[in-house]
């Protein structure tokens, strides 16, 4: 059997799902592949709708009716199953739909909001799209009460007419999405990241260190994401926070596409982007706390390896996180814009990752982060396998 996996770019949490899932399908016998975005060749009329869109829009709003070239044909070519991952900014996904072979079970991954709305990703305060996105927040008059509604209808139509299947990344998303025109009557599947436990768990610490230019008596954060830049994120914030806690042993390992100011007297180590997971895994091992100020993940894929692999973990209560942690006493969860009690968390982890001697090699259990393994056995449904 054929899978392809479709995503938009070539990182970030929704690719890591996508290629995690397709080595694992690999080594179950089957031939899949991931298919992302190439830019080369973009064509002027693409430019001129993107264009178009953003000076009608007032925050991140992504429309469906773009020009850029879809997938590659000898990608698609002989697939049983096309899983559809985060493909915003890229083709017309709906138009595209229409053309696989009735033959080709479509598979629709919900990692965010997009793939069930009129074009947003982050849920926040508005909840227009369980009923028809208008008017859309995200777009100025009077294109806020026709161009969301138009996109959350096109949606629903195709992925209907395509009899697509649907699996969120977590419990969470799945409950607040379920409402959506586009899932209306559904059944959706519920398989969460998974984390390969050969590849995230503790490591040598010293030799971890060592690689990244550390002390073993230094206090090691590591925190960073496909994007540093990303409002949603707001690294520039925990920065902030952290600088203020007067640690003069605190070092901070950075990972992330982007630059963003550093405050003074903060000791940063920027990695720029990580794409190779071993690497990854070196990093989480180096550190004694993983921190992430992010206002809104629909799991938290993250801040799970980040886990497994023996880091204390301080986050925002907010979204799918609490289902891919643990209750453990070196998790804290923050509520969400409460920021002396972020700052609290940061300093009783950190006090507490200076008290106790971490345990290289020891195995940490995840509450819900399946093996890929697992996560396969988990879709075989999903996608038809017998």
């Amino acid at each position: 059997m054929k899978i392809v996996h479709v995503n938009t770019h070539d990182s970030g949490g929704s690719f890591v799902y996508a290629r995690t899932l397709s080595d694992a399908l690999c080594e179950a016998g089957h031939d899949s592949v991931v298919c992302h975005r190439d830019l080369a060749g973009r064509p002027l009329s693409d430019k001129i709708l993107r264009r178009a869109s953003l000076a009608m829009a007032r925050g991140a709003w992504h429309g469906t009716r773009r020009t850029l070239a879809p997938p590659a044909a000898e990608c698609i070519n002989g697939a049983d199953v096309v899983h559809l991952h985060t493909v915003a900014d890229w083709f017309d996904v709906p138009r595209w739909v229409r053309t696989l072979p009735s033959r080709v079970r479509l598979v629709v991954g919900l990692h965010d909001l997009w793939h069930v709305s009129g074009g947003c990703f982050v849920h926040g305060r508005c909840e227009r799209f369980r009923v028809d996105c208008r008017p859309c927040p995200l777009l100025r008059a009077p294109a806020n009460r026709l161009m969301a509604n138009d996109e959350l209808q096109r949606k629903a139509r195709a992925y209907r007419d395509a009899g697509a299947r649907f699996v969120a990344n977590s419990r969470w998303l799945r409950e607040t999405v379920k409402d959506s025109p586009v899932l209306r009557g559904q059944d959706i599947a519920v398989v969460p990241p998974p984390v390969d436990p050969a590849v995230f768990h503790p490591q040598d610490r010293a030799a971890c260190r060592s690689r990244f230019g550390l002390d073993m008596d230094d206090l090691v954060l590591a925190t960073g994401c496909a994007s540093l830049t990303d409002s949603n994120k707001d690294t520039p914030e925990l920065l902030r926070m952290l600088a203020g806690l007067n640690q003069p042993r605190l070092k901070v390992l950075m990972f992330g596409d982007g630059g963003i100011p550093i405050p003074d007297g903060l000791d940063v180590r920027r990695l720029g982007p990580i794409r190779d997971k071993h690497d990854l895994a070196a990093i989480y091992s180096a550190a004694d706390l993983f921190a992430s100020a992010s206002r809104m993940e629909t799991y938290g894929l993250t801040l799970a390896e980040a886990y497994a692999s023996g880091c204390a973990v301080v986050a925002h209560a907010t979204g799918g996180i609490p289902e891919a942690l643990p209750n453990d006493p070196s998790v804290s969860l923050v509520p969400l814009g409460d920021r002396p009690a972020f700052i609290r968390a940061l300093d009783v982890q950190m006090k507490r990752c200076a008290a106790e001697t971490p345990v290289d090699g020891c195995e940490r259990a995840l509450p819900s982060a399946p093996s890929p393994r697992e996560a396969v056995e988990m879709l075989c449904d999903v996608y038809g396998l017998h």
